[in-house]
């Protein structure tokens, strides 16, 4: 990033990223973990991993992904289409109306999010056993 040798933090910008918006309301003001400022280091370690990923083999693990449509964090629709390229075995599961914080979602986008990884936990165990 040009600007690092002068810019060591950017203002952070928050953005609804899930349904539940207790746990938004807690993320903007309640989490004392979060921080009010990005780190330009954290971007650029970000994106010198890119290419790394990007040069990496196909896996054949079977692997199970999660995507929320209404992700407005990352690029999902770019992600998937990567992922889906280096795991050709995963299941992808999207979600119309998840966000970025799956696991922290209203319940029934939660429930169906669980269902499938439930279900993909299951039959990871009993393809095992046989």
């Amino acid at each position: 990033m040009i600007a690092s040798p002068f810019v060591k933090e950017l203002p952070r910008k928050y953005r609804p990223n899930s349904t539940d918006e207790q746990f938004t309301e807690f993320l903007r003001e309640g989490d004392p973990l979060q921080p009010e400022r990005l780190s330009v280091a954290w971007v650029s370690a970000m994106r010198r991993w890119m290419p790394r990923l990007l040069a990496q083999e196909p896996n054949p693990l079977p692997t199970l992904i999660l995507q929320g449509e209404q992700d407005l964090t990352v690029d999902w629709e770019w992600n998937l289409a990567i992922l889906a390229k280096k795991f050709p075995n995963a299941e992808i599961h999207r979600h119309p109306e998840a966000r970025h914080h799956l696991v922290n979602e209203a319940d029934p986008i939660r429930e169906v999010l669980f269902e499938a990884l439930d279900n993909f936990v299951d039959g990871f165990v009993e393809s095992a056993r046989q």
